[in-house]
């Protein structure tokens, strides 16, 4: 099996829109997702100093446990939900373990 896949997904968040963009992701996007085969992590967290910056921290057993999350139309939705209550497209990072395998 391939190694495990870390993203980071960074979301600028409208002020006013913070308390919806919480409910909307953690209720569309992170309990989905936890419930999909392979995935280890997925949390929502906050910037300490700049509290509409958000990160969406996911760990996936393997390329193809994140390929399958990615096709899943839970998520084409869930991203849709959250397009009006974001200032830009998410920002995206792929990471594999540094140790390799």
């Amino acid at each position: 099996m391939s190694a495990r896949v870390h993203i980071v997904a960074t979301f600028e968040v409208a002020e006013d829109a913070v308390d919806a963009f919480v409910a909307t992701a953690e209720e569309q996007l992170v309990a989905p997702s936890r419930r999909e085969p392979g995935c280890e992590r997925y949390e929502l967290v906050r910037e300490h100093a700049l509290p509409t910056r958000f990160a969406v921290l996911e760990t996936w057993a393997s390329v193809i446990h994140l390929e399958t999350h990615l096709a899943q139309a839970t998520l084409g939705d869930a991203l849709e939900a959250l397009r009006p209550l974001v200032l830009a497209a998410p920002q995206i990072t792929r990471y594999v373990d540094a140790a390799g395998e």
